[in-house]
């Protein structure tokens, strides 16, 4: 649930940042572009946030 939780503000908080930043956001020299990867990167691991809620939802 952690895993959830942590990856899905993650991805919020970092789509501000790319909103705050506009366009100059994309570009390689800018952190707000790494996190945003990172961010997406997180979701990803030990299965799609989908996969997430499915499991959590057959265990309760």
């Amino acid at each position: 649930m952690a895993k959830l939780a942590g990856s899905s503000i993650a991805q919020e908080a970092a789509a501000a940042a790319m909103d705050i930043c506009g366009g100059r956001g994309y570009l390689k020299g800018c952190p707000v572009e790494k996190y945003l990867r990172d961010a997406r990167v997180m979701s990803l691991i030990e299965g799609t946030n989908n996969i997430q809620k499915t499991v959590m939802a057959s265990q309760m």
